[in-house]
């Protein structure tokens, strides 16, 4: 689990720079061989598909505008791994 208050994005502290606070949920279920030789891994990334604010741009030529960048949604799938 990953936890945030609100935060500023930005260094100019306005108003629409601010991300709110959220809590980020994953999981992941992993079977390893008994000699190690491989793997298979299950995940879930952002169970409750939350939308995480991670960054913003600023536009200078419009007034008090911001980009934001958003985390990924809900992600899920699976990983096999071997060992030569």
């Amino acid at each position: 689990m990953s936890f945030a208050t609100s935060r500023w994005l930005s260094a100019e502290f306005v108003e629409n720079a601010r991300a709110p606070g959220y809590a980020l949920f994953n999981a992941s279920l992993t079977y390893r061989a008994p000699d190690d030789r491989y793997s298979i891994q299950a995940f879930v990334r952002n169970i409750g598909n939350e939308a995480v604010y991670n960054g913003t741009q600023q536009y200078p030529f419009v007034a008090n505008y911001n980009g934001q960048d958003i985390a990924p949604p809900r992600t899920w799938g699976a990983r096999f791994r071997a060992r030569f």
